[in-house]
């Protein structure tokens, strides 16, 4: 157990109430917290895996972001580290990400469609200290650079379906760090209303890449104080609701899909959904009916293109 001293005791019960520097500039964590306590059952996020949904509850969610977490500090890593994220849309990658949030760890995001040089730019110019990797195929691309990424000490695999016979000591199971995360959780669950006492409106939150339209991506930093900003405006414009709920599919490295399936979903407490594959949007659209739904441009001009051809 965490011993405490006579200070920390005293204010132990102002910390666990997660008191901020700016209370009205709520960081995502905190929004997390209070959806949590007002709306536990409600649904936070849905996944679809063997054409099945499953869903996760605000509760659930809060629990299993301060578990990842806690595997994370088990781990060694602490306030201000960088961990990439190289994955599809998917829970994990929100597990992750706000998990990371909690300790002051900053996420970086890459591109799951990006091959090894460009991984291995983002990961490079993040410092990042190691990756989390949804499947095989993104392991093999990481394995590929590794030993050019000299601050990369370990990779953190979400599905590890085919990686049996892999002996790189480097190589983590998300469910191993998440079951030990849990564990840790429950011995010592004030460390995370601790390590929240640091959080400020200007602290970096997560380190978005570009497109690389003219180049290679470049890592842009997004602040607190940005992401209240945004899902502050949106919802003025937008609206956001409990009730409603998005698809999300579009790259959750990008700031666009960031805004819609975390950052205004969170201060709305609505459900962000998510399909087995970017592949499977259109069945998603149709399983879940979503009230809130962004589209770039080539997005738009293929359902018209599929409905023109349906008509014809």
């Amino acid at each position: 157990m965490v011993k405490l001293n006579n200070m920390e005791a005293r204010n132990k019960k102002e910390f666990l109430n997660t008191r901020e520097i700016e209370p009205d500039v709520r960081t995502l964590p905190r929004l997390l917290r209070e959806w949590a306590k007002k709306n536990p059952e409600g649904i936070a996020m849905r996944q679809k895996r063997y054409g099945l949904w499953k869903e996760l509850t605000w509760s659930q969610y809060e629990v299993m972001v301060s578990g990842f977490a806690h595997g994370l500090i088990d781990l060694g890593y602490k306030r201000g580290a960088h961990i990439g994220i190289l994955s599809e849309n998917r829970q994990e990658w929100l597990i992750a990400e706000i998990g990371m949030h909690l300790i002051g760890i900053i996420p970086a995001g890459v591109y799951p469609t990006s091959p090894p040089n460009e991984i291995l730019h983002i990961l490079a110019s993040t410092d990042s200290n190691a990756v989390i990797c949804e499947d095989q195929e993104q392991v093999d691309k990481v394995l590929e650079i590794i030993d050019e990424l000299p601050y990369l000490k370990q990779v953190i695999v979400i599905d590890d379906k085919g990686l049996s016979s892999y002996k790189d000591s480097r190589l983590i199971s998300w469910e191993n760090l998440l079951s030990k995360g849990m564990i840790s959780l429950h011995n010592n669950p004030e460390i995370i209303s601790f390590a929240m006492q640091e959080h400020s409106p200007d602290d970096v939150a997560i380190i978005v890449p570009t497109s690389g339209s003219t180049g290679m991506p470049k890592p842009a930093m997004i602040t607190f104080r940005n992401i209240h900003f945004l899902g502050k405006a949106t919802g003025d414009v937008v609206g956001g609701v409990p009730s409603d709920r998005v698809v999300s599919y579009l790259p959750l490295c990008h700031v666009a899909e960031q805004l819609f399936s975390v950052f205004f979903a969170m201060y709305g407490g609505y459900t962000a959904n998510f399909g087995e594959s970017v592949r499977t949007v259109q069945q998603d659209l149709r399983d879940i009916a979503p009230t809130v739904f962004l589209g770039v441009p080539r997005i738009w001009e293929r359902m018209l293109a599929e409905i023109i051809i349906r008509m014809n």
